[in-house]
């Protein structure tokens, strides 16, 4: 029997339409490989757009930072500064210290031993008094009368109530201070701007009334209440040509650290990298930091030669006076120091190398 024409089968169609499905899938292949080569150029073409917008921000935001980080150096001697002028009982208890130092006690007990033999004029009142076939021994009479002065002076420094009376006359020239370092006048008499004095009108007092007690009836009747004995611990001309700046650095000693920190938080945000302006800030701050240290180690020196020089007070007392009066500030800035060695240290232990990955990860 033979087959008829709907019988035979259609070849050529079965194989068309085996082959559609196999191109549809070829194309949409074709398709998605075009679509992924184009986000591929346009990805690329993103990335090299924000590159020089990070390296932008990175870049402003670092040099933000390390401006930041001089302002905060900055403000830890301006802080200090206002605070030892507007606080006199920070000032007092900064140079309490002083008073136990032995090499200092001499020098204010020769001066205001000075101030004393000065007033009472020892000689002049005895051969005043003597015949003048007499005269000859008013020398040796008022040296003596003069060392008991003296030895009365000692006597008291070392005792309890000079720490009493080395308070209130410090509370007293704490306003020759602010005249000095500022040239803002306090009404402290005899002082200018550039030299710093202490007045041991008040300690001779406290002497003559020791003398008193001792049973020196002369003493009772030296003039104290109008000794104006000034010594001289510090003169300088660079002084009084500082003092605008030191008197504005004061003044705005509270709003340097807040601007500083208001400029790290500025640069940070804006970095598009924080890890590295953080480091940036930590290598700047502590670098900042060393910079009022080495100002005063460097003037250490000159300040201890004008002691001795205008006070005669030894090299051994002005050194322990300049660490115990900077002992704060120097105390300060080593924190900072420290400070930023640990933002450094941190940021880049926090980075992308392989230490400090293995770093982390152990």
């Amino acid at each position: 029997m033979a087959a008829t024409p709907e019988q035979i089968p259609d070849t050529e169609s079965e194989s068309v339409a085996q082959a559609a499905p196999e191109l549809d899938l070829q194309e949409r292949i074709a398709r998605l490989e075009a679509e992924n080569e184009e986000l591929k150029r346009r990805s690329q073409e993103l990335s090299k757009a924000a590159v020089p917008s990070a390296r932008g921000r990175n870049a402003g935001a670092i040099a933000i930072v390390i401006v930041a980080a001089i302002l905060l150096a900055l403000a830890v001697p301006a802080v200090w500064l206002n605070r030892m002028i507007t606080d006199t009982d920070i000032y007092v208890e900064t140079v309490a210290p002083l008073a136990e130092d032995p090499d200092i006690q001499n020098a204010v007990a020769a001066a205001a031993s000075d101030a004393l033999i000065e007033r009472i004029d020892a000689q002049q009142r005895i051969e005043d008094l003597l015949p003048e076939n007499l005269q000859m021994i008013a020398i040796p009479v008022s040296q003596a009368v003069n060392d008991f002065i003296a030895k009365q002076s000692v006597a008291f420094v070392r005792s309890d109530r000079f720490a009493q009376a080395w308070e209130t006359t410090n509370r007293v020239g704490h306003k020759a201070l602010v005249t000095a370092v500022t040239g803002r006048d306090t009404g402290a008499v005899g002082v200018q701007a550039g030299t710093i004095t202490l007045d041991v009108g008040t300690l001779a007092a406290e002497v003559q009334a020791r003398l008193v007690d001792s049973g020196f009836e002369l003493a009772a009747r030296i003039p104290t209440s109008g000794i104006d004995k000034q010594l001289v611990l510090y003169e300088s001309p660079a002084l009084a040509q500082m003092s605008s700046s030191f008197d504005l650095a004061s003044r705005l000693a509270y709003l340097i650290p807040l601007l500083g920190l208001g400029l790290v938080a500025a640069g940070v945000a804006l970095a598009a990298d924080r890890r590295k302006a953080i480091l940036w800030l930590g290598g700047a701050l502590a670098i900042a930091a060393v910079l009022p240290l080495q100002a005063l180690f460097l003037a250490q020196g000159q300040v201890i030669a004008q002691l001795y020089q205008l006070a005669s007070i030894p090299t051994a007392a002005a050194q322990s006076a300049f660490e115990i009066i900077f002992r704060d500030l120097i105390a300060a800035d080593r924190a900072v120091i420290a400070l930023g060695a640990v933002l450094w240290v941190g940021a880049i232990v926090a980075g992308p190398s392989r230490w400090a990955l293995a770093l982390r990860e152990g």
